[in-house]
C-alpha cells in the first residue's frame, strides 16, 4: 500500500478480520522520562511492534529480556508517524462508511500518558474536515452533524456541554436512551471541531503516578450526519480512561482508589463485548460462506454482555447494529457497521509491562490468531568482577 513507504508506519501483515480492526500507535519518549534516564523498549518494525523487558529470575540475580512480538491486524504506527498518517488508515474508512448510512466506531485504548486523547483531538479535526468535504462517489457531503458528547464515570453519565447529570433509559427494543445530553447542531467543519474543542476542555482529569491530567472517565461522542444522499450516518468515538494497575495507585487517596476501580471494571466489560463481537462477525462470516451446503447448521452467536456496565449498555449500537436496524433505532444493516479499535502504547522502559499488556488485550479485542504473538527470551550475561 502507499503507507508502506511512510516513514514509521509499519504495514499490517494482515488484512482486518472481520469487521473490527486492530492499530497500534506508538508515542515519541517524553522530556521527563529522557531526565528520569529512561529509555525506549519498543521496537516497531516488518509490520509489528516488539517489546523489550528487563526482568529478574526467581533466584534475583540473574537477569533476562523478554521479547513479546505483535502484529495487529490494521498495522503499527511508529514514532515518526503523523496524526495524518493515522487518520488516512483509521478515520477515513469510518467516515466513508458514515456519508453512505453505516456505523463507525472507533475506540482509544491504553495506559495513562500513552497518547490516547492527542490522538483523538487530532482524528476529531481531520474527521470533521473529510465529513463537509464528503468523499466522491462512495457517498454524498454531510449537510449537518448532530453531536452529544458525555463523559461515563462508574454508573454515573455526565453532559460535557452543560454540566449536567443525564439520565439513561432502556428503550422498547432493549438499547439505552440517554435523556438529558445537549444535541449541538454543526453545519460547518470549523463549528464541529471548536464545539468538540469546547465540551473536551470539561472532561474530568486528576493528576495521577503516570500522568499530572489523566482522564478520570470515558468520553463518548457521538455523531449524527445527515447528507445529500443518505440519513443518518453515524460515526461514535470513545476515548477510554487511561487504564491503571495497584502499583499506580498506591499514592492515592480513597476517592482516586474507587476511580480506578470503576474505569478498570468497565474496561473488563468493554473487553467482553468486543471479543464477543469480534466472534459474533466471524460466525457470520462462516455461516454466509457455508450457506447452501447440505448439512450445514448455523452457529448460536455468542452472547455480547453489553449490560455489564452502563459504558457498554450505551455502546450497544456499536456491538449489535443487526438489532439496531430490527428495532428502528439505527435504520442500519449488520454490513454498516465497522469497529476499529487504537491500542496507544508509551514507549519507555518503566512503561514497558503496561504497553505488553496494552498490546496483548488489543490482540484479543480484535480475535486475532495466537499465532501472531511470539515471545522469546535472551539471558542477560553476568559481569565478572576482576
Amino acid at each position: 500500500t502507499p503507507h508502506d513507504e511512510k516513514p514509521g508506519r509499519a504495514a499490517a501483515a494482515l488484512a482486518p478480520t472481520g469487521s473490527v480492526a486492530a492499530y497500534v500507535r506508538k508515542r515519541p519518549m517524553l522530556g521527563n522520562e529522557s531526565a528520569r534516564k529512561d529509555f525506549d523498549a519498543l521496537t516497531v518494525a516488518d509490520g509489528g511492534v516488539t517489546t523489550h523487558a528487563c526482568l529478574m529470575k526467581p533466584d534475583l540475580r540473574r537477569m533476562f529480556i523478554r521479547h513479546a512480538s505483535f502484529r495487529p491486524s490494521g498495522g503499527v504506527f511508529g514514532e515518526t508517524a503523523t496524526s495524518a498518517d493515522v487518520f488516512d488508515e483509521v478515520g477515513v474508512p469510518l467516515v466513508n462508511r458514515a456519508l453512505s448510512g453505516g456505523h463507525g466506531t472507533c475506540i482509544l485504548y491504553g495506559q495513562t500518558g500513552s497518547g490516547k486523547t492527542m490522538t483523538l483531538a487530532h482524528i476529531q479535526k481531520m474527521m470533521a474536515e473529510r465529513l463537509f468535504a464528503g468523499n466522491g462517489s462512495q457517498g454524498g457531503v454531510a449537510l449537518a452533524v448532530q453531536v452529544n458528547a458525555v463523559e461515563v464515570m462508574g454508573k454515573k453519565v455526565r453532559d460535557l456541554s452543560s454540566g449536567n447529570e443525564c439520565l439513561v433509559y432502556q428503550t422498547n427494543g432493549g438499547g439505552a436512551e440517554l435523556r438529558g445530553a445537549t444535541n449541538f447542531m454543526a453545519s460547518s467543519a470549523s463549528e464541529l471541531v471548536e464545539h468538540l474543542k469546547s465540551v473536551l476542555r470539561s472532561r474530568a482529569t486528576q493528576s495521577t503516578g503516570s500522568n499530572s491530567t489523566s482522564s478520570r472517565s470515558h468520553a463518548l461522542i457521538s455523531l449524527r450526519i445527515g447528507t445529500s444522499l443518505v440519513d443518518d450516518g453515524r460515526i461514535t468515538l470513545l476515548d477510554c480512561a487511561g487504564s491503571e494497575w495497584a502499583s499506580d495507585s498506591t499514592a492515592h487517596n480513597a476517592q482516586r482508589r474507587r476511580e480506578g476501580s470503576e474505569i478498570n471494571a468497565s474496561l473488563h466489560a468493554l473487553k467482553n463485548c468486543i471479543r464477543a463481537h469480534a466472534q459474533r462477525q466471524r460466525l457470520m462470516a462462516g455461516a454466509a460462506k457455508s450457506t447452501g451446503k447440505p448439512g450445514a447448521a448455523k452457529p448460536a452467536p455468542p452472547r455480547v454482555p453489553y449490560r455489564d456496565a452502563l459504558l457498554t449498555r450505551l455502546l450497544r449500537d456499536c456491538f449489535e447494529p443487526e438489532r439496531a436496524a430490527r428495532a428502528g433505532d439505527g435504520g442500519y444493516t449488520a454490513a454498516a457497521g465497522q469497529l476499529a479499535i487504537v491500542g496507544c502504547v508509551s514507549p519507555g522502559a518503566a512503561d514497558c509491562e503496561h504497553s505488553t499488556s496494552t498490546l496483548r488485550t488489543v490482540m484479543e479485542l480484535a480475535a486475532t490468531a495466537g499465532d501472531e504473538c511470539e515471545t522469546s527470551i535472551q539471558d542477560v550475561p553476568r559481569i565478572k568482577k576482576a
